[in-house]
């Protein structure tokens, strides 16, 4: 059972592609003192964390338009799921009558063959399986694509006009700076920087000045 249970994590990691975003949150007023705490982009621990200690960059997506790019270009012969992550803390010890993300019907298995029961696995358990964490990552905010493929190939989302804006971290290179921005030129994408002083967060205008980048909205 153990050699069967490690083929079906290996399968179902193997086929997923994961995309995952940071959300803002509610509310947002349009005033940038009070805004910038609910910003997806404005949490110095993801910061650190996954942009290499304030040195990399975030990509600010419209999620409407994004979504809409995805779906047309992905979905079509592929499982294609969505949504927010559920924060929730769950015992090692399993509710095998509610549970059964993590077990294997062997009858079901050996009647369907082992790439259908992997899909149909995926199928009823996508949610608890690929949308939830412990509420130690509930900050995150986190809002994940899922994909389901037969390939081995990556894939590829061409985002058009979804890209709104690109912050830069506190410690951003300037040569990463000016890179991105030679990239993105004339894409109506706007530019900023963050930087942080104790418990206050604020856009980086003084540093960003040079590169002669717009101000948010």
């Amino acid at each position: 059972m153990q050699a069967l249970s490690a083929w079906l994590s290996s399968e179902l990691k193997a086929r997923t592609r994961l995309l995952c975003f940071s959300m803002d949150k509610d509310p947002i007023r349009g005033e940038h003192i009070s805004d910038i705490f609910n910003r997806g982009y404005c949490k110095p621990r993801m910061w650190a964390q996954y942009a290499d200690r304030h040195t990399g960059i975030c990509l600010v997506f419209d999620r409407e338009r994004l979504a809409e790019l995805i779906k047309r270009q992905v979905e079509v012969g592929r499982l294609l799921y969505s949504g927010p992550v559920t924060y929730i803390d769950r015992g090692i010890a399993k509710d095998l009558t509610r549970d059964q993300q993590y077990t294997i019907n062997v009858d079901v298995l050996e009647s369907d063959g082992r790439s259908t029961y992997a899909a149909r696995h995926l199928r009823t358990h996508w949610k608890k399986l690929f949308f939830e964490k412990m509420t130690d990552w509930r900050d995150e905010c986190e809002w994940r694509y899922v994909v389901f493929t037969n390939s081995d190939a990556d894939l590829f989302v061409a985002y058009e006009q979804a890209l709104d804006g690109i912050v830069f971290g506190e410690e951003t290179p300037p040569d990463t700076i000016q890179a991105v921005i030679d990239a993105t030129a004339g894409r109506g994408v706007r530019y900023v920087g963050l930087k942080w002083k104790n418990c206050s967060p604020w856009y980086d205008y003084v540093s960003m000045a040079g590169w002669r980048v717009s101000r948010p909205r």
